[in-house]
């Protein structure tokens, strides 16, 4: 087993690649939940006229779940594995954008999960501040056969 102690690079544990990871870092971990943290630069992804737009917050969670199910896959000695999101529901953005040189931390908590099925109760928070600017509980379908599911899908 490859058991990983925060902080550890979200880059490890999300199955995302070169910009397309947007956190930078998982800072705490426990088997019901994660809280990642994500640093706005000037060549952040989706950055327009001076800001990231507020639904950004809605992927951002959704790699801080893929990190929460990504240390999991490592204490168990595999790589991480991907997931869909679904939807979600009870949506709450708070905010307009996030800034250059804003910190953010972003948590994902289950709430519940069987099987490929899973919820989550997320939140993106300035780091400083700690005002919540985006909330929502995300519904997401993590395949336990990636390849058979894909194969499916093309029929």
């Amino acid at each position: 087993m490859d058991t990983l102690t925060p902080p550890v690079e979200a880059r490890d544990v999300v199955p995302h690649s070169g910009r397309m990871v947007l956190l930078r870092r998982v800072i705490s971990h426990d088997a019901q939940g994660t809280v990642c943290d994500a640093v706005l630069t000037p060549e952040s992804m989706f950055l327009e006229d001076g800001e990231v737009p507020a639904w950004v917050g809605l992927e951002y969670m959704a790699q801080a779940v893929a990190a929460h199910a990504g240390m999991a896959d490592r204490a168990r000695g595999v790589g991480p594995s991907v997931g869909f999101l679904l939807g979600s529901r009870r949506v709450d953005i708070r905010t307009r954008g996030f800034t250059p040189g804003q910190t953010l931390h972003v948590s994902a908590r289950r709430v519940w999960g069987e099987g490929e099925l899973f919820v989550f109760d997320c939140s993106v928070q300035d780091a400083v501040t700690r005002r919540t600017l985006v909330a929502a509980q995300l519904n997401l379908y993590r395949p336990k056969e990636i390849e058979r599911f894909l194969e499916e899908s093309e029929l």
